[in-house]
């Protein structure tokens, strides 16, 4: 599809604070490194799943899937 998007390991996903704002700042193509979405992951917690993850646009808004 060609979107691009910058991905930050942190220790938890749940409760992310300022992800928006950083989405916001980070994608920006003239300002910072510049995506179409930010995806912030972390190891699973449960044995089915590999990771866990949330998908921020680039505008900010939380994505369901990508």
């Amino acid at each position: 599809m060609g979107n691009d998007f910058l991905i930050v390991e942190v220790d938890g996903v749940g409760t992310l604070r300022a992800a928006s704002q950083m989405a916001l700042e980070m994608c920006h193509r003239n300002y910072a490194a510049g995506a179409d979405g930010l995806i912030f992951v972390t190891r699973a917690r449960h044995a089915d799943a590999d990771f866990a993850s949330r998908i921020f646009n680039s505008d900010g808004s939380e994505a369901g899937v990508s």
